[in-house]
C-alpha cells in the first residue's frame, strides 16, 4: 500500500463555473452568475478528481502524499483499487447515483497499491488512462493563447520592487498597469479610533446625487505586523510625498472576498483613507484573472478503469461501444 485515499464524492456538474455579475462600486464582490444555464469553464479541483466519462460521479482524495503521485501512460508503478479497509463503504458501490448525493459524508476510499517494488526517491506514477491522455493531447494541439496573455503580469513579480511610487487613478488611465493587477490596501475599521462609531457619525458626509456617505478618516499604524487578512483593494486617488522623500496616499477602499462582518464597509458608506503608508499598498490580481480561471485552461478528471466502475452508477452505456 503506497496510501490511502479517502474520497469525496461530488456531481460533475458542481466543478462547473459561471460568469459572475459585480455590483458598481464593490471591486471583488461577486453577487449572482449572469446565466445559470450556461456554465463557462470548470473549476481547477476537477483535475485533481476521479472520474468515467459514462458516470455524473467524480471522487476527490483527500488524503496527504496523494497530490504528489502523477501520471504516466507506460512505466507506471501504482496503481488505484477500491480498498479493503473495513472504513471503506463497498456497499456505496451498489447505490444508484441520486442515493449516493443523499449522502452528506464521506465513506469511499482508494487504496494506491505498488505494483512493483519502488525504490528509496522514486516518483509515484499511476495511468490517468486513455481519455485523459487523448484529452491532454488535443489540449496541447488545440491551445490558443487568451486575449492580453502577453501583458499578464504576476502580481509577486511587481511586489518585489515597491520603491517607485504607486499610480493614481488619474495616473492609471494615461499608463495603466497590466489589466490582471489591481492595488490593494491594509485597512482594519476598528483600528482607526477607539471611538469608531463616533468617528463614523461625524466622518459621514452626503455624496452629492448618490445614495452613500463619504467617510474619511486618517490612516493609523500601532506598529504591529500587517495582517493579510485586512488586505483590501484600494484606488489611489491622491499621492503626496515627504519631507524623507517617503510617499503618503489619499485611497478609496473596497470591500474583498473573505472581509469579515465586523470589517465590512457598509453598502451605503464610501470609505475615503489619507495619510496612508506606501508600505501599506501592494499589488494583487484582480478576482478570476489568473490561469486558474481562463476558459481555455486544461479540465479533466483522472480516469477510473473500466472495470472499477460500479454498474450503477453508469448513465451512459455508450462508452461500451
Amino acid at each position: 500500500l503506497v496510501a490511502p485515499a479517502p474520497l469525496v464524492h461530488v456531481r460533475k456538474g458542481a466543478l462547473n463555473m459561471y460568469d459572475l455579475e459585480f455590483p458598481e462600486e464593490i471591486t471583488g464582490t461577486p453577487r449572482k452568475r449572469k446565466d445559470r444555464g450556461e456554465a463557462v469553464g470548470v473549476q481547477l479541483l476537477m483535475n485533481y478528481c476521479f472520474g468515467h466519462a459514462a458516470s455524473e460521479i467524480v471522487m476527490f482524495p483527500y488524503s496527504p502524499g496523494v497530490q504528489f503521485i502523477n501520471h504516466k501512460k507506460r512505466g507506471y508503478n501504482a496503481e488505484i483499487r477500491w480498498s479493503v479497509s473495513p472504513h471503506h463503504r463497498a456497499d456505496w458501490l451498489e447505490t444508484s447515483v441520486n442515493e449516493l448525493f443523499q449522502k452528506h459524508h464521506t465513506g469511499l476510499i482508494f487504496d494506491i497499491v505498488a505494483i512493483r517494488d519502488i525504490q528509496p526517491g522514486e516518483e509515484v506514477f499511476i495511468n490517468y488512462g486513455n481519455e485523459w491522455d487523448e484529452a491532454w493531447n488535443r489540449h496541447v494541439d488545440e491551445w490558443t493563447p487568451v486575449e492580453n496573455a502577453a501583458s499578464y503580469v504576476h502580481p509577486e513579480v511587481m511586489n518585489k520592487d515597491l520603491k517607485a511610487p504607486f499610480k493614481t487613478m488619474r495616473e492609471q488611465n494615461m499608463d495603466a498597469y497590466p489589466p490582471n493587477i489591481q492595488t490593494v490596501c491594509y485597512y482594519y475599521l476598528p483600528d482607526l479610533s477607539v471611538d469608531w462609531e463616533d468617528k463614523r457619525m461625524a466622518a459621514r458626509q452626503k455624496v452629492a446625487g448618490r445614495d452613500k456617505h463619504m467617510i474619511t478618516v486618517d490612516w493609523l499604524y500601532d506598529g504591529n505586523e500587517y495582517d493579510n487578512n485586512y488586505l483590501r483593494p484600494c484606488d489611489i486617488l491622491d499621492r503626496n510625498k515627504l519631507a524623507d522623500g517617503k510617499f503618503e496616499y489619499r485611497a478609496r477602499m473596497y470591500n474583498q472576498f473573505n472581509t469579515e462582518d465586523v470589517d465590512m464597509i457598509p453598502d451605503d458608506e464610501i470609505h475615503v483613507v489619507n495619510n496612508l503608508l506606501h508600505e501599506a499598498i501592494r499589488f494583487a490580481e484582480k478576482p478570476y484573472s489568473n490561469d486558474q480561471f481562463l476558459q481555455n485552461a486544461f479540465r479533466h478528471y483522472i480516469g477510473i478503469p473500466d472495470e472499477m466502475l460500479p454498474e450503477a452508477w453508469i448513465a451512459d452505456n455508450s462508452w461500451r461501444r
